[in-house]
Formats: structure tokens, C-alpha cells, sequence
């Protein structure tokens, strides 16, 4: 899992330098991606969004164990699974507070990966509809130079290297947030072995290390 961040973090890096090429070498007030530019900036892009999710997978099922009660979850096959199943215990759950936070922050990491509600997440519908969406549009009123933007819905628009960060950080974020609950979890479990005091006083076992 945590090669697949590393991998995540490394196709990030090498969209945003493939991005660069070709920005220094076209018409900047006119950009167009086609032919290998293309091919290389896109391939980056989509690495990025599916090694993000691959990450998040393989992590949910040993998360879905190690969670501490009631969100624990026999089996977790995707990190969509695990989501759901914590979201399932309730809107006052911790984590299922944070969840929604992550779905509904303007603009947000989780929809990119993962479809909680309706519709389709970034990595479905580069899997089975679409390419990577996108596109140049202006930097700014006063400037004739234009710069790499993605597509995310309608006329919802983030500048690539914003989003190559958001994702990046908001998965490795996530999987921190989700390792602290289940090590904090257990660490306060294991610090007995379950055995209380004996009637004179003295433990009957020691801590366990």
C-alpha cells in the first residue's frame, strides 16, 4: 500500500514536469495537447488518479479489520466498501463526520477516487467513459497566456498542479487519519491482556509490551 502512495506521489510529479515540457515549448497564449504530448501528460495524469485509489484499496481491507468496534468490517474489498460501511453507523460517528467532509469540501479529493453518492467518481469514468479532462483555459483577465486545467464537472474547473497536490494530500491524509484511529485502538487494548487485578491487590499478568 504504501509503495502505491509513493507511486501515486511519483506519477504526480512526473504529470506536472511533463506538463512543463510542453508548456515551455508550445504557443502559450494557444496551447493545443495533441500527439505524444498528449499520450505522456495524460498518461501521468491517470496514473496519478489510479494509483491513488489502488493505494486506498488495498489499505481498506486491513483498515476494516482494525478498526475498532462498530466499525470494524469482516471484509473490506474497496475503499468504497469500507466508506460506506462506516458512514452506515451513523452522521455522529468521528469518522463517518470526516468522511462527509472529504466528499463535500469545494473542491475535494474524495469524489475524485471515490463514489459515495450519485454518479460517477474521476476514476470510474477514466476507467469506463473518458480520458483525463484536460484543458487550457486563461490564467487570469489580464493575461493572454492560458494554463493546464481539469474538467471535474460541468464548468468546475481546478488548475493541475492544484489538483495533482489535493489529491496527493488528501489520500495520504486519509490513510493517516486511518492508521492513528486503529494504532491509537490498539495500542490502549493490548496494554493489558484483559486480566484484572487479582483479590490481593497485585496483577496477575503483566502488561503485554
Amino acid at each position: 500500500c504504501v509503495r502505491k502512495l509513493l507511486m501515486m506521489w511519483t506519477a504526480g510529479e512526473k504529470a506536472l514536469e511533463a506538463e512543463r515540457d510542453f508548456y515551455s515549448a508550445t504557443i502559450q497564449e494557444a496551447p493545443v495537447l495533441y500527439g505524444e504530448h498528449a499520450v505522456e501528460i495524460q498518461y501521468h495524469c491517470e496514473a496519478l488518479v489510479f494509483f491513488a485509489r489502488s493505494a486506498m484499496d488495498l489499505a481498506a481491507y486491513a483498515f476494516g479489520k482494525l478498526l475498532p468496534p462498530p466499525l470494524s468490517v469482516k471484509r473490506a474489498d474497496s475503499f468504497n466498501d469500507l466508506l460506506k460501511a462506516i458512514v452506515k453507523q451513523g452522521p455522529n460517528q468521528p469518522l463517518a463526520i470526516l468522511i462527509e467532509n472529504w466528499r463535500v469540501a469545494e473542491p475535494s479529493w474524495l469524489p475524485l477516487i471515490v463514489d459515495l453518492e450519485k454518479g460517477r467518481s474521476l476514476r470510474d469514468q477514466l476507467a469506463h467513459q473518458k480520458g483525463f479532462p484536460i484543458d487550457y483555459q486563461d490564467i487570469s483577465l489580464t493575461s493572454e497566456k492560458r494554463s493546464a486545467f481539469v474538467i471535474l464537472s460541468g464548468r468546475n474547473a481546478v488548475p493541475l498542479k492544484a489538483l495533482v497536490e489535493m489529491l496527493r494530500m488528501g489520500v495520504t491524509e486519509a490513510f493517516r487519519t486511518f492508521e492513528d484511529v486503529c494504532l491509537d485502538y490498539h495500542a490502549k487494548a493490548s496494554i493489558f491482556d484483559g486480566t484484572e487485578a487479582s483479590d490481593t491487590g497485585h496483577r496477575t499478568s503483566k502488561p503485554k509490551a
